[in-house]
């Protein structure tokens, strides 16, 4: 009896072990959702700089379609997300992080490439690619182009940016990119072009559950990718 006694306590201070390192572990680690641009764009540096500054916390990135990285929050796969955020979601709280206007991104041979800036006249007269989240903004270019008599032109939408970069070299159309994003694609030979008549912009937030209790980890995390945020735009408004 006090054998079998013995191996039973034995078993459930291992249990109980197990129990504290998964507990300890799930302290030293932030789960994060973003959607696939943010994650490509935006995290990869602040990533790397959070690690060199606190290397005992361990950053998991989950990209995932804007949707689906909100489900992600309530359903406790991810504790906090980084995307594009307008907060009228009332499940959530958010802290911005940054607003990025908006510009277009087409190929260096294409006629608005050449002014390096395009009014909504011009820019009807050619297919106005963006990702499936901008619908809002869509609207509202389609209803100021409509004040001048004209529509916008039938046009893809894709959840990847990789996707609508595959459409635009493909040249059937023009791209609609936060500025951020599109700085990255002037790497691939494409030209940044500034719209004229409306202005256009994304505001990109750290966004956790309401009633959320974020660890230590994640507290630092967003400390972090706050001041880095700030860092990076202050350096691209001093270029």
């Amino acid at each position: 009896m006090r054998g079998e006694a013995d191996k039973t306590l034995a078993g459930l201070r291992r249990l109980a072990d197990r129990f504290r390192l998964d507990a300890a572990a799930a302290r030293s680690r932030v789960v994060v959702a973003a959607t696939p641009m943010v994650a490509a764009t935006m995290l990869p540096d602040v990533i790397r700089s959070h690690g060199q500054r606190y290397p005992g916390i361990e950053i998991q990135v989950r990209d995932l379609r804007h949707g689906d990285a909100l489900q992600a929050i309530v359903g406790g796969d991810a504790e906090v997300a980084v995307l594009a955020f307008d907060g009228k979601d009332r499940r959530f709280r958010s802290q911005d992080l940054r607003v990025e206007d908006m510009v277009l991104i087409v190929p260096p041979n294409h006629p608005l490439a050449r002014s390096g800036r395009a009014t909504l006249d011009e820019i009807a007269a050619f297919p106005l690619m963006m990702l499936e989240q901008y619908e809002i903004l869509k609207a509202r270019i389609a209803a100021e182009v409509a004040r001048h008599g004209l529509t916008l032109k039938p046009a893809a939408s894709a959840g990847n940016l990789n996707t609508l970069m595959g459409m635009l070299d493909a040249g059937m159309g023009v791209l609609l990119l936060p500025r951020v994003m599109a700085r990255r694609s002037l790497q691939a030979g494409h030209v940044m072009v500034e719209i004229d008549g409306i202005k256009l912009h994304r505001r990109f937030c750290i966004v956790m559950l309401r009633d959320a209790k974020p660890s230590t980890a994640l507290k630092r995390f967003c400390r972090h990718l706050k001041l880095e945020m700030a860092e990076d735009a202050r350096r691209q408004g001093s270029h």
